[in-house]
């Protein structure tokens, strides 16, 4: 069986938009000790590392090609060629110290499910870090939308006796979606009060940059 690995200094050709310290923070925390150089260089939704060789996606939503030389991964637009970097590192593990290997292979794939969504409930005992954490996994897992649904812990400038004291503001949970980028996922927030419902107005990825979502308008007065 042959593999890729991955050690010493490593090249990543990425597409122009890509969001470099988001992509190095993935990549770093699954090859310690790997020297990644970032070129961004690519104006299609294709990522290179080593000497990567081409293969068509053929109508999949993104296409993995391993080899002994390099890794090459083509998505049909950025949200799917951040799916092909997830199918890549679940593929990469630790051989020896410092070196790494991922199986060679050719692999195509697509969502059998067009909106795959991960409802989560924020309790008052539920932290922060927690919270960002679970987004961060329902990103890796190919969610398409996370919906967060808070039990009086986000702060509404329009309602804000349903909140606890302690609860968090809106400027908080923004952050765990726009600064961050992590996954091509639309976040919504939903509050527990009668005919409400907000949006953050964001979408993010590791590759592309933040774009427009459902409804920022409606976020922006509650």
């Amino acid at each position: 069986m042959d593999y890729y690995v991955v050690n010493g200094s490593q090249t990543i050709r990425l597409p122009r938009t890509a969001t470099e310290p988001v992509v190095m923070e993935l990549i770093g925390a699954y090859s310690p000790g790997v020297q990644w150089e970032i070129v961004r260089d690519r104006a299609e939704s294709v990522l290179i590392i080593g000497e990567g060789a081409p293969i068509g996606r053929e109508g999949y939503d993104f296409a993995l090609n391993v080899t002994p030389k390099g890794v090459f991964i083509e998505g049909a637009d950025d949200a799917a060629l951040t799916r092909g970097l997830y199918a890549f590192l679940e593929r990469l593990f630790c051989y020896d110290r410092g070196v790494y290997r991922a199986e060679c292979g050719v692999l195509r794939q697509s969502p059998e499910v067009g909106m795959r969504v991960a409802h989560l409930c924020v309790f008052p005992e539920t932290p922060l870090y927690f919270l960002e954490k679970c987004v961060r996994t329902a990103a890796f897992c190919r969610y398409s939308h996370v919906i967060l649904e808070f039990w009086g812990m986000i702060r509404l400038d329009s309602f804000p006796q349903m909140a606890w004291p302690f609860a968090f503001s809106k400027a908080e949970i923004s952050a765990l979606s726009t600064p961050s980028c992590r996954t091509k996922s639309t976040m919504c927030w939903r509050s527990i009060c009668p005919g409400r419902r907000i949006s953050t107005g964001s979408a993010f990825c590791a590759i592309c940059r933040p774009a427009p979502c459902c409804s920022p308008t409606e976020c922006a007065t509650a």
